[in-house]
């Protein structure tokens, strides 16, 4: 790796009136020659006011006059101040530094303190910190392998479009082979959690009545028994005569021995005055019906 060391400290104040015919004075011309011809930019510049120093700003607005120089050049930045080390103008570089078209690196970033101890320079301005050194070599080696991805990059935009899509192609497949494992263990979770919410509503249920099941069943038996009563326990009679079933002048068909007993109480009992009226009107409709079956059957 080299590293040349370009002054811009003869370089003007910029101003378009020294542009003549799409020529820059000589001393532009050669500064804006060695940008061109560099691989990659280093910047290395003091923090003024959270900002770029003037003649760095004044050096790349020369570079950037058409033709651009800038353009698709790698780079990297090292500043030093107080506090944050220039930080926040680097920054500001970077903002810049998309419009002219300049890839800076990402990591490893580097602010120095230049006033912490260790001492970090001598008199003369020469860094003697060795950790200072370390972390400026990280950069560089950094900017160099940028660089070689860079001009591999642009001198054959078609491979490193086929690696592109060779990249998305396998990280797609390892995004859906990832999504299927997911579904799979999800499906899984799912199904031993119904296990063993049934496992657990089993136990619960064991030597204990439903009560929805109870509640249910009691709507179904009242349905049916709101008009039909069921009667246990009744006795049959036996009898001589010959019983036929016997069709009333629209009246139903009724056994003798449905009437031995009375129903039991369906639903919400019947207070006590208004059950004795009632049995007692069903008493005398069950001897006219009686009497009635009788008669018909003694007549056959």
């Amino acid at each position: 790796m080299q590293i040349e060391f370009i002054d811009i400290e003869p370089l003007p104040f910029i101003n378009m009136d020294l542009e003549v015919n799409g020529t820059y004075p000589p001393v532009v011309e050669a500064f804006r020659h060695k940008i061109l011809e560099a691989d990659s930019i280093l910047f290395a510049y003091p923090d003024y006011n959270y900002y770029l120093s003037p003649p760095l700003k004044n050096a790349i607005d020369w570079a950037s006059r058409p033709p651009n120089c800038w353009a698709n050049k790698p780079a990297a930045i090292i500043s030093a101040r107080g506090g944050f080390g220039g930080g926040r103008s680097q920054y500001h570089l970077r903002q810049v530094g998309v419009y002219i078209d300049l890839h800076f690196i990402n990591k490893p970033d580097f602010f120095l303190n230049a006033f912490q101890l260790p001492k970090k320079f001598e008199s003369d301005g020469t860094l003697i910190d060795p950790h200072t050194k370390e972390n400026i070599k990280q950069v560089l080696l950094s900017l160099q392998a940028f660089t070689l991805r860079l001009k591999r990059t642009l001198e054959r935009p078609e491979l490193s479009k086929k690696e592109l899509s060779k990249k998305e192609t396998c990280k797609e497949e390892e995004k859906g082979e990832a999504d299927e494992e997911e579904e799979s263990e999800l499906d899984g979770e799912e199904e031993s959690r119904e296990t063993k919410s049934d496992e657990e509503e089993e136990k619960k249920g064991e030597g204990k009545p439903n009560s929805m099941f109870k509640k249910v069943k009691e709507r179904e038996r009242m349905k049916k028994t709101s008009t039909i009563y069921e009667f246990e326990n009744i006795k049959k009679q036996t009898r001589n005569t010959k019983v036929a079933e016997i069709e009333l002048d629209d009246e139903p068909v009724i056994d003798v021995d449905d009437f031995e007993t009375p129903p039991p109480h369906v639903g919400k009992p019947m207070s006590r005055p208004h059950s004795t009226k009632m049995w007692s009107l069903l008493d005398k409709e069950k001897l006219l019906l009686v009497e009635s079956f009788f008669k018909k059957a003694n007549q056959m």
